[in-house]
């Protein structure tokens, strides 16, 4: 790796706080290392808090009570997600011809959170978090790589995600 590419990781955190409105990470520099706190960006709680309240609307739903509308819900988590991951996934969909509506695209992002959460995560394994069939899963996972959001590291086996955005 070039020198002149070395700590370029802090400055991308750091851009990444400032676009998201979240607080500056804290650093703390020691004899063992370099530890950096990152402190969840008003954006992630959004996301987070929409994403809890999605799964209770479909729970009210199962229950038959009255809960808040899937695409609403669908649409309020994409426009959380990353500026740079909801233009590249748009022009990935584009580009292979297919629907950019709300429920594909929350479910593309619902794969990504998965791998986020576990980089080791088999394809069927996935499928099973998210509540997809694996080759939906598979048609997702094409997108996010065609977005270049991931990417596979060391083969299907024994390889993990490599997230990229």
């Amino acid at each position: 790796m070039p020198i002149e590419a070395w700590g370029r990781g802090f400055d991308k955190i750091a851009a990444g706080c400032k676009e998201y409105g979240g607080a500056l990470p804290t650093y703390d520099i020691g004899g063992a290392g370099v530890m950096v706190k990152c402190a969840a960006c008003p954006a992630y709680l959004a996301l987070l808090d929409a994403s809890r309240g999605h799964h209770a609307a479909d729970a009210n739903a199962t229950a038959g009570e009255n809960g808040s509308s899937d695409i609403g819900a669908s649409q309020s988590a994409f426009q959380s997600a990353p500026v740079a991951l909801r233009t590249a996934l748009k022009t990935a969909l584009e580009n292979t011809g297919k629907s950019a509506d709300a429920d594909v695209l929350e479910k593309i992002l619902a794969v990504y959170r998965a791998m986020t959460e576990n980089p080791r995560a088999s394809l069927s394994a996935i499928a099973r978090t998210v509540d997809a069939s694996e080759r939906s899963v598979d048609e997702y996972v094409a997108v996010l790589k065609l977005a270049k959001a991931l990417r596979r590291k060391d083969g299907k086996r024994f390889g993990a995600w490599e997230i990229l955005m």
